[in-house]
């Protein structure tokens, strides 16, 4: 695969500075560092972060059980790979529409983040409800077991749909340079709680640890955009109370589904987890069309 994609990117460059030479400005080159010298620990950091959960597993349990997890991460990252794809094409309109800063472009970007994250949560919902019904009804039995904790695998990404949100103005400003440090705090919370939660929890310790990872970047985030009002300078970036009250029920919803199933048949354990969908897809959703049927013109016809 590195072969693969090497070949071609070499062939590009090759072609690109055949007809653009190669220029050189210290300038530039002294804005690209600043901004981008705080991504280099913070991607790292991530890696670390992204793989702390596995090492969690591999330290207190066997490796059957790392298995076991690995095969319900490799299911909950389809929430990550469509969160990224939702941010690489939304993006770029959030962006040109800072550029120009008015009350129009100010608005738009509102309605903009505001069906980033109401789609997200849509797509959260139904890997979190679908993924635990497909997984223990029509996977391999010997991988039922994933469905009893892979609801908090899924739900662990929640968090992340608004703590990728709130980069928009840090990465527009900037401010890169907070979250190499953020990343850093949530690192060492996170093996506080694996240490805490992992011996008394077993598993379901290591994937509360997980949403914890993401809870305290959101929140981190969140505080320090606020403190330097970013959120502030394009309008009202985050209009979100309903995305956020919707989030707040589809965890107390989960938790109280762990709660009180713990007694019953796990042939229809899972059934209780519709209920999920069916109270906040409808509004979610409804609440896309609204934005949608008011923006879609607009996003198609937006001039450069």
């Amino acid at each position: 695969r590195f072969i693969g994609t090497t070949i071609p990117v070499f062939v590009y460059f090759a072609w690109y500075y055949f007809k653009n030479p190669f220029k050189y400005s210290t300038e530039l080159n002294k804005k690209m560092l600043l901004y981008g010298l705080p991504l280099v620990p913070y991607v790292l950091l991530n890696v670390i972060l992204s793989q702390a959960d596995k090492f969690a597993i591999e330290r207190y349990f066997d490796m059957k059980i790392l298995g076991l997890y690995g095969f319900g991460f490799l299911i909950a990252s389809v929430n990550d790979i469509f969160i990224n794809s939702l941010t690489s094409a939304l993006s770029p309109q959030i962006y040109k529409n800072m550029k120009l800063d008015d009350e129009h472009s100010n608005k738009k970007i509102q309605q903009l983040i505001t069906i980033y994250v109401s789609l997200a949560i849509v797509m959260n919902i139904g890997i979190t409800v679908f993924g635990s019904l497909g997984i223990y009804y029509f996977i391999n039995k010997n991988y039922q077991s994933v469905a009893l904790f892979f609801p908090l695998l899924s739900l662990s990404y929640l968090p992340r749909i608004f703590f990728t949100a709130y980069q928009i103005p840090v990465f527009f400003y900037e401010k890169t340079k907070i979250l190499p440090f953020i990343n850093l705090f949530t690192l060492i919370l996170y093996t506080i709680g694996v240490i805490m939660l992992a011996p008394i929890l077993g598993i379901y310790g290591v994937c509360i640890a997980a949403i914890i990872i993401k809870l305290s970047q959101m929140f981190s985030l969140y505080v320090y955009i606020r403190r330097i009002k970013l959120d502030k300078k394009n309008g009202s970036l985050f209009q979100l109370k309903e995305q956020y009250l919707v989030s707040i029920l589809i965890f107390a919803y989960v938790g109280l589904w762990y709660l009180f199933t713990q007694n019953i048949n796990e042939n229809i354990k899972f059934i209780y987890l519709l209920p999920l969908f069916f109270i906040t897809f409808p509004y979610v959703v409804y609440k896309i069309i609204m934005v949608m049927n008011f923006r879609i013109g607009d996003i198609l016809n937006f001039k450069k």
